[in-house]
């Protein structure tokens, strides 16, 4: 038996028609097993040794359907079901990228640049604060402070890089 269903993320397949088709209806796809007859009829090779392979399944489907901007206004009613499941395989796609973090949200991506930011702004300022502490130093002094300086600066900027 197939693993239960996480939220917005399908299986690599289904040992039943009737699994399959439960599972799709669960991720948001409205298909019934006689859909899925239908799909196996017109060849779809996504149904072996009696399971159905969800990945081969929906790149079939996303092939034999026609784009949502190819809507004329004269489609029956089968073509309009096949654009709508297909803009669900795009969703459930994308909820899928976003959950194996191929692809983070917007506001994740800000709230890290806002405090990678923060902590580099703070260690410029603390630099600045510590400029009169250089007066007298040697040259040679100077340099390593700024040295010190610059890589603690691209420590911040690492830190940075691998949270985003």
């Amino acid at each position: 038996m197939t693993k239960p269903l996480p939220t917005g993320k399908l299986p690599k397949s289904a040992d039943s028609l009737t699994s399959a088709a439960a599972m799709l209806s669960a991720a948001g796809f409205p298909v019934k097993v006689a859909d899925l007859q239908k799909y196996k009829r017109a060849g779809c090779q996504a149904f072996k040794s009696n399971r159905v392979y969800f990945d081969e399944l929906l790149q079939w489907l996303e092939n034999q359907t026609p784009a949502a901007g190819d809507i004329t206004g004269e489609e029956d009613l089968e073509t309009l079901e096949k654009i709508k499941l297909k803009e669900q395989i795009r969703k459930l796609r994308v909820q899928t990228d976003v959950l194996e973090r191929k692809f983070i949200p917007i506001e994740e991506a800000r709230q890290d640049a806002i405090a990678g930011a923060a902590a580099v702004r703070s260690q410029i300022s603390q630099f600045i604060a510590d400029l009169p502490t250089l007066a007298g130093l040697s040259p040679v002094a100077i340099h390593k402070r700024g040295q010190e300086f610059f890589a603690e600066l691209c420590g911040q900027l690492s830190k940075l890089g691998g949270n985003l």
